[in-house]
């Protein structure tokens, strides 16, 4: 059976450029390119795995970790990032601080942009396979 993945990242280049090689390992890919979209594939979707961004349009992918995690806790997800995890930018206070690196450890995987692709391929085979 083909195994499903959502990707969701606004930069349409990367997503188009990633979904080529996942189609091409063998995956079904279902794209989203801001937060709201991806919600709703996710409900009619029901992945295998989801590769999420951290800052998207209309929900970021902090307030989306959460609420797939709600829902399908055994769904492994794959937090990515151009900026690094403990970064402050973007952070008001300690209270959001607080939040979003709760949430972050919801996250399966972090990976940080750039990547090495053979990293993430390894990264979904074994995720999946541990699912």
């Amino acid at each position: 059976m083909t195994k499903s993945i959502l990707l969701v990242d606004d930069d349409r280049e990367f997503v188009a450029e990633i979904s080529e090689i996942l189609t091409d390992t063998g995956y079904a890919v279902t794209r989203a390119f801001n937060g709201e979209h991806a919600l709703e594939l996710f409900e009619s979707y029901q992945p295998h795995l989801i590769i999420l961004d951290m800052k998207l349009p209309k929900m970021s992918g902090i307030e989306l970790i959460a609420i797939f995690k709600a829902k399908r806790p055994h769904t492994p997800i794959i937090m990515i990032s151009g900026r690094p995890i403990n970064s402050s930018l973007c952070k008001q206070d300690i209270v959001e601080h607080n939040l979003e690196e709760e949430r972050l450890r919801l996250a399966d995987q972090f990976i940080n942009k750039p990547f090495l692709v053979e990293f993430l391929l390894q990264s979904i085979e074994n995720l999946i396979a541990n699912a």
